[in-house]
């Protein structure tokens, strides 16, 4: 048995793990009774994104962008000290 996961819709609307449907670009979907914890690193579910370099200050990011060519912006940054620990910026 075969079950899709993505879906791209006429409008070019983006659903993982849901179809499209609630009138955002991306949707993603997914269903966990997991428990937060914060002693455990957890990376399932929801989604990573990450930057495989070691370098101490290297960092990944998340943008939100407003206006063309992003005037406006916020984002959120993890900053990588090495060692396993980072810090959250905006």
């Amino acid at each position: 048995s075969t079950t899709d996961v993505l879906y791209i819709d006429q409008d070019g609307n983006v659903g993982i793990g849901t179809i499209p449907g609630q009138g955002a670009n991306l949707e993603v979907g997914f269903t966990s009774s997991t428990a937060y914890s914060s002693t455990t690193q957890q990376v399932s579910p929801g989604i990573v994104v990450y930057n495989q370099d070691e370098t101490v200050d290297s960092f990944s990011q998340i943008s939100f962008l407003n206006r063309n060519g992003g005037a406006s912006a916020t984002r959120i940054v993890a900053i990588s000290k090495g060692s396993n620990t980072a810090f959250l910026a905006a």
